[in-house]
């Protein structure tokens, strides 16, 4: 079904098709998600598992330092608790210029990547906006 289509598409079997089309992510993104992540794993239903590296430094004491080894530490343990259950990961990366770090992930197992944020990619705008606009 395409986007928009919810009075076209609806009917009895609306929801049964729905949720068969569901991705449920769950996040881990502090000290006791990574530690448990075997068990968050193992219920049922849950597709992808999605490791935020900011929230995660921030709970091991390191906020920002998203390369810190204690923050690789822990996203390698659920790179390899993912490998170990064949579920689908993926972490969030800073950057489109940071192709080691894209290429490192993808080695380790990570298929979902998402690139920059939203508000990163508005302000790059916005500043690109204003360079314009100002007098030279």
């Amino acid at each position: 079904m395409k986007p928009g289509q919810y009075g076209k598409a609806f009917g009895p079997n609306y929801f049964s098709r729905m949720n068969e089309k569901t991705c449920i992510i769950a996040m881990v993104e502090s000290i006791a998600g990574c530690e448990n992540v075997e068990e968050i794993m193992a219920v049922d239903g849950i597709d992808v598992v999605f490791i935020g590296p900011t929230d995660l430094s921030q709970s091991l004491g390191v906020p920002g330092e998203v390369d810190h080894p204690e923050v690789e530490r822990y996203v390698s343990r659920v790179a390899d608790a993912a490998k170990k259950f064949s579920m689908s990961v993926g972490i969030h990366i800073y950057s489109v210029d940071q192709r080691e770090e894209l290429d490192h992930r993808i080695e380790q197992g990570f298929q979902l990547l998402t690139v920059m944020l939203d508000t990163a990619l508005f302000y790059q705008a916005c500043v690109r906006v204003l360079k314009a606009l100002r007098p030279q």
